[in-house]
C-alpha cells in the first residue's frame, strides 16, 4: 500500500517554505503546506484583533495572494464591528 504524504514536501527538496511560518516545505510551485493558508489568516487575524499588528500591515503580508487577503479583510469586517 502506497503511503500517502498530507503535509508539506518529505524530500525538502522544494525549498519552497511554508509562508505561515510553520517552518515545513511547500510542494513545489506552491506557497502553503495544505490547509495551512487558513491557519495563516487566522493567525494574522487574532494579532489585528488584539492590537499586535496593523490591519495595513496584515494585508501587505498576503500581498502574494489576494484571494486570502479578501478573506482576512472580511473576517476584520465582520469581528471588528
Amino acid at each position: 500500500m502506497k503511503k500517502v504524504e498530507t503535509h508539506g514536501d518529505p524530500s525538502g527538496q522544494s525549498g519552497n517554505r511554508c509562508k505561515c511560518g510553520c517552518g515545513l516545505n511547500a510542494r513545489l510551485g506552491r506557497l502553503y503546506v495544505q490547509g495551512h493558508d487558513a491557519k495563516h489568516v487566522a493567525k494574522l487575524f487574532r494579532a489585528v484583533a488584539a492590537d499586535k499588528l496593523d490591519v495595513a500591515d496584515a494585508m501587505l503580508v498576503l500581498r502574494e495572494t489576494p484571494v486570502l487577503a479578501a478573506k482576512l479583510f472580511a473576517q476584520i469586517q465582520r469581528n471588528m464591528k
